[in-house]
């Protein structure tokens, strides 16, 4: 079954989506990252000059770890290490599952996926002809502020 998920309408937002027990995306607030289920965070990369928020995510490493700044439910400020468990470069946007083929083979560690554009670009429709996703695993999550 193919799925559409949102993504945020300039290069430097990020849309949040999180998969139910069923595989099932629901838009925020289906779950916070680091539940039971799979966060999946869209973003845009650049093109035409311009810098977005996931550009060059291809290039993370596996065992690589990154951190990950957000809020939780009660508006404090909250850190999250994350470590890289899976890179995807490329899938293929002409296969309608493969997004979603590649997001339900994550490895059971994977909690935090980050995903993005990827390939050449239609300038008629702004839109690139792959996608890139990089699963990660949280390796600590702590409340840094109010």
């Amino acid at each position: 079954m193919e799925l559409a998920y949102g993504v945020p309408d300039n290069l430097t937002d990020v849309t949040w989506w999180n998969q139910d027990d069923r595989g099932i995306p629901a838009p925020k607030p289906g779950g916070p990252p680091g539940n039971a289920n799979i966060a999946l965070f869209f973003g845009h990369t650049g093109i035409n000059g311009d810098v977005g928020v996931f550009d060059k995510l291809y290039t993370l490493q596996v065992g690589q770890r990154v951190t990950l700044i957000g809020y939780d439910a009660l508006g404090r400020t909250i850190k999250m290490v994350l470590e890289v468990v899976r890179v995807v470069p490329q899938l293929d946007k002409s296969n309608p599952n493969a997004l979603n083929d590649s997001i339900d083979a994550a490895p059971a560690a994977t909690r935090v996926s980050f995903i993005t554009c990827f390939g050449k670009v239609n300038q008629a429709i702004a839109s690139s002809d792959a996608n890139s996703e990089v699963d990660t695993a949280i390796i600590s999550a702590e409340a840094v502020g109010k």
